[in-house]
């Protein structure tokens, strides 16, 4: 155990680089500085997480940011226009979220669009429509959930459980189900060692999972968690701004950038999330600070970061696969 916490902690340099920045120009965080890290943090990994999740299965979700800001949008619409309960707004969300999800599949797979391409497609789909329904609502704030921030369980926030719930999921997602590990075994992941393949041969053979099957049971639970992160981004402000969804998405790709998803494994993605999850808000919080939080200079610093990191993850993979370490 004392020889893998090291080897854990190795993978995620650029996280431990970022925090020892933080703590030289913040001091170590007060008890309200915490809580608005962890408010920011809860929303965002959940997005991570699926994000890294659809890189599984082979391509890119490039409209992530889309569906997260237009999460947010058709949640403030259905309270707002339609009066539709909190919880019934939510269940509507999330319902969309699969729909999207089977809708990834069923094009990337039977029509052989690539998802790539289709996530570029959809990602403008979802930016008008989510400029139309701002449009509808035309208010800044509602009361009917803006209050949900504040609700507590166990003396818990509620966004707090549910970011620790999506966390949970696509960890007994990737360990404890077929499909989950399935992922793994794909022509495309590269990354892959012994004991997994050990694992792989325990895997039931004669179940025969198609792979349209595998591939669209993680697209369906990628689509759901950054559903949820919408959702953490409507309730946080109470809000239905119309928010740039690009940088939603530059912000995403950089955390999971950061949590190392080109050579994640099944034990250290749900970590990458949550660690490239924390990157990015203590990223957000230095710009502010530093006053560089203008469009271009973030886009351009994101850039050279995920260049980099993409580097290091490059040279670490061909490590990885010389002969010493390939499987024949």
């Amino acid at each position: 155990m004392k020889h893998k916490i090291p080897r854990v902690a190795a993978r995620f340099p650029a996280f431990w680089l970022i925090l020892t920045v933080y703590l030289l120009e913040f001091g170590v965080p007060g008890p309200g500085q915490c809580h608005l890290i962890l408010r920011q943090l809860c929303m965002w990994v959940p997005a991570v997480l699926g994000m890294m999740l659809m890189r599984l299965s082979g391509s890119d979700n490039m409209a992530v940011g889309a569906q997260m800001t237009f999460s947010a949008a058709l949640l403030g619409v259905l309270l707002q226009r339609f009066s539709v309960p909190v919880w019934a707004a939510c269940a509507v969300v999330l319902v969309v979220a699969v729909a999207l999800g089977i809708l990834y599949t069923v094009l990337s797979s039977r029509l052989q669009i690539p998802l790539f391409y289709l996530s570029l497609c959809v990602h403008l789909l979802l930016d008008g429509l989510n400029g139309f329904f701002y449009r509808m609502t035309r208010q800044t704030s509602n009361y009917a959930y803006a209050g949900a921030d504040r609700t507590r369980w166990l003396g818990v926030p509620l966004w707090c459980w549910i970011a620790l719930a999506a966390l949970a999921l696509g960890t007994a997602y990737l360990n404890r189900t077929t499909y989950g590990r399935s992922l793994f075994l794909l022509p495309w992941y590269h990354d892959v060692r012994w004991q997994e393949i050990g694992e792989s041969r325990r895997i039931k053979t004669g179940t025969r999972l198609k792979l349209d099957l595998i591939l669209g049971a993680a697209n369906v639970l990628s689509c759901v968690l950054v559903g949820l992160s919408g959702i953490l981004l409507a309730v946080r402000g109470g809000t239905t701004a119309f928010y740039s969804s690009m940088n939603y998405t530059c912000r995403i790709l950089t955390a999971a950038s950061i949590g190392g998803w080109m050579n994640a494994t099944r034990c250290s993605l749900p970590v990458g999330a949550l660690l490239g999850s924390m990157s990015l808000v203590l990223i957000l919080m230095l710009e502010v600070h530093l006053r560089i939080s203008s469009s271009y200079v973030e886009y351009c610093l994101r850039a050279v970061l995920n260049l980099l990191i993409a580097a290091w993850g490059s040279v670490q993979k061909k490590k990885r696969l010389q002969p010493k370490n390939r499987i024949t």
